[in-house]
């Protein structure tokens, strides 16, 4: 509730913030939609709470994307709510080609594919193969669910001190978004080795790559 009251209680642009995305051009690709406000973002989400991802989800379409469709969006949601909100989000995802779906790490179930609530997420993802993108790759229980749903992935986000410890497939075979690349160096090693083909972190956050809206959520200067 006290989340919901603080973006109630915001002017539409303040309520998210966005981070820019990267190819290994430096050409901006698109943004991940984060929460702005005085509640860390993992905190927030650190147990999955499908209403509240609902509701801002819901709340960034309606105000926000209809007016932006030139750039590409991720916006973060737990595997429940993914089954919770399929019909909603499998309208959107028709409406808008420019979205993308996060899938939180967090959130995710056993290993297990007998699961409901698996089996429930696989129908809703190969839908719309190409939207999803696993986030936090290789920082939990993730390996199960890039196997078997592989096909439909968009790619997948890493971090990049792990990309610089594990072996990982070609970036030509699976799409791979290096995150938190903090430096030129950083960024250069990944490019070279082939090691991601999507990049994002401080190096981007500067104002070349930044979004800017005014209050009627128009674009801004």
């Amino acid at each position: 509730m006290e989340v919901k009251n603080q973006v109630n209680s915001c002017r539409f642009p303040e309520i998210f913030k966005f981070e820019p995305i990267v190819d290994a051009n430096k050409k901006l690709w698109g943004f991940e939609v984060l929460l702005s406000i005085n509640v860390p973002n993992p905190y927030i989400f650190a147990v999955p709470n499908p209403v509240l991802e609902l509701y801002l989800f819901e709340t960034f379409v309606r105000c926000f994307l209809p007016e932006f469709r030139q750039f590409r969006f991720t916006f973060n949601l737990s595997v429940f709510a993914v089954v919770i909100g399929a019909s909603t989000l499998e309208k959107v995802l028709a409406s808008f080609p420019n979205l993308y779906v996060e899938v939180t790490e967090s959130a995710f179930l056993p290993s297990n594919d007998s699961c409901e609530w698996f089996r429930l997420f696989r129908s809703t993802v190969s839908s719309f193969p190409g939207r999803f993108l696993l986030d936090d790759y290789m920082e939990g229980k993730t390996t199960f669910l890039l196997g078997s749903l592989k096909q439909y992935w968009y790619g997948v986000k890493v971090s990049s001190h792990l990309l610089r410890q594990i072996q990982l497939p070609d970036a030509h075979e699976i799409r791979i978004i290096a995150e938190k690349v903090e430096t030129e160096e950083e960024f250069f090693s990944l490019k070279s080795q082939n090691r991601a083909c999507l990049f994002q972190g401080f190096l981007f956050s500067h104002r070349e790559y930044r979004l800017f809206v005014t209050e009627t959520g128009k674009n801004g200067n």
